[in-house]
C-alpha cells in the first residue's frame, strides 16, 4: 500500500509538472528576442524534476547566453517529456526546420531509449540521423549512464555519437562523464530518482555551458 501510494505521488507530480512546464515553454516561445535559442530533447529539456521550469538547465542557459551576448534571447523549447530518439526525428526536427539560422541549439535525447532497453544499433542509427539534420555548431549531450542499466551499452552508443558529431561539426556535451562522478549521489534526483532536481540540473547546466562557453 505504501509503495502504491508513493508511485501515485510520483505519477501525479510528473503529470502536473508536464502540463505546467509545457505551458510555460509554449508561452515563452512566443516572446521576442534579439537572438534565438532552440532546445530539443526529452523531459530534461523541459525541466521535469526541478521545482519550476526556470530551474531546469535550458532556462539557465538562456540567461547565461543573454548575459554573455548582451542581448535578449528568445528560447523555443521543443522538448517533450518521455521523448525517445525516434520521437525527436518524427516530431521535433520538422519543427526545427521552420526556424532560420538559430544562434544556439542544444539537444538531450536517448535516456528514454536506454531506459526501455531499445536496440543499441537502432539508437545509434537514430542519433546518426539526428546529427545529420542538425546545423553545424549545435550542441548534443551524451546519453547519461542510468543507474541499474548496462553502462557498457551506453558507453558504446556515446562513442558512436561522438564520432558522428565530430564529422558534422557538432559539439558533444560530456554529460555521461560528469554524471559518473555523481553516480551514487541520490541527492541530485527528484523523488522518482530518475529526473534531476534543482541540484542535479546545476550539474547539467555546468556541463552544457562549459562546452558552449569554450
Amino acid at each position: 500500500l505504501i509503495i502504491m501510494t508513493l508511485i501515485g505521488i510520483v505519477v501525479t507530480r510528473y503529470n502536473i509538472q508536464k502540463k505546467s512546464y509545457l505551458e510555460f515553454w509554449d508561452k515563452k516561445s512566443k516572446e521576442d528576442g534579439e537572438l534565438l535559442y532552440i532546445a530539443l530533447g526529452d523531459s530534461t529539456v523541459t525541466g521535469i524534476g526541478a521545482s519550476e521550469a526556470t530551474s531546469g538547465y535550458v532556462w539557465q542557459i538562456k540567461e547565461r547566453f543573454e548575459k554573455k551576448a548582451g542581448k535578449t534571447v528568445r528560447v523555443v523549447n521543443l522538448g517533450s517529456p518521455g521523448a525517445k530518439t525516434s520521437d525527436l526525428i518524427e516530431n521535433q526536427l520538422p519543427k526545427l526546420s521552420k526556424y532560420k539560422n538559430p544562434d544556439l541549439i542544444t539537444v538531450s535525447i536517448g535516456a528514454n531509449d536506454t531506459n526501455h532497453n531499445f536496440d543499441p544499433d537502432v539508437i545509434i542509427k537514430n542519433l546518426e540521423s539526428i546529427i545529420a539534420n542538425l546545423p553545424k555548431g549545435s550542441f548534443i549531450a551524451e546519453i547519461p549512464g542510468l543507474r541499474f542499466k548496462d553502462q557498457e551499452i551506453t558507453k558504446r552508443i556515446n562513442v558512436k555519437l561522438r564520432l558522428e558529431a565530430s564529422k558534422k561539426g557538432i559539439f558533444v556535451v560530456p554529460i555521461y562523464d560528469v554524471l559518473q562522478e555523481h553516480i551514487n549521489d541520490l541527492t541530485i534526483y527528484d523523488i522518482d530518482f530518475f529526473h534531476p532536481n534543482n541540484k542535479g540540473y546545476k550539474i547539467w547546466l555546468n556541463a552544457f555551458w562549459g562546452t558552449i562557453n569554450r
